[in-house]
């Protein structure tokens, strides 16, 4: 189920809709909102903050994008993108913590799955927005 502050537009909430309905995953709870600064980075147009294990999760979008329909409905298809990667990116995480390894060589590991999983859901993005939406 999908809910949304008010001040996002009425097109972004149905795109996000048809996205997480195309992927099945109408088990989450997703907030969707618009941030100055998603995740507080003035850098990231959006960002997807997950916990599988509660089925939850907050999309921010970049205030900024929205300006651009097409940018903001492809911003949104990528966050959704990670939520079919949230389990794997969960289980990432928890294994790293397990590790007893110093903070240094956990914050690169992570840094570096972090990165692979970024690279999968470009290649994604890339490979099925445009066959999406035309």
């Amino acid at each position: 189920m999908l809910s949304a502050d008010q001040d996002v537009p009425k097109w972004l909430i149905k795109s996000c809709v048809r996205y997480l309905e195309m992927f099945r995953l109408h088990e989450w709870e997703i907030r969707l909102v618009l941030q100055d600064t998603p995740g507080n980075d003035e850098n990231t147009e959006g960002i997807c903050m997950s916990d599988p294990s509660t089925m939850t999760a907050r999309i921010e979008i970049s205030r900024a994008v929205i300006q651009d329909k097409v940018k903001a409905k492809q911003t949104v298809f990528h966050e959704v993108l990670h939520l079919i990667l949230a389990p794997l990116q969960d289980t990432q995480y928890r294994l790293i913590e397990l590790l007893e390894y110093d903070g240094q060589k956990r914050d690169l590991y992570g840094k570096w799955f972090d990165d692979l999983v970024e690279r999968v859901i470009r290649r994604l993005e890339n490979s099925l927005y445009s066959e999406l939406n035309g």
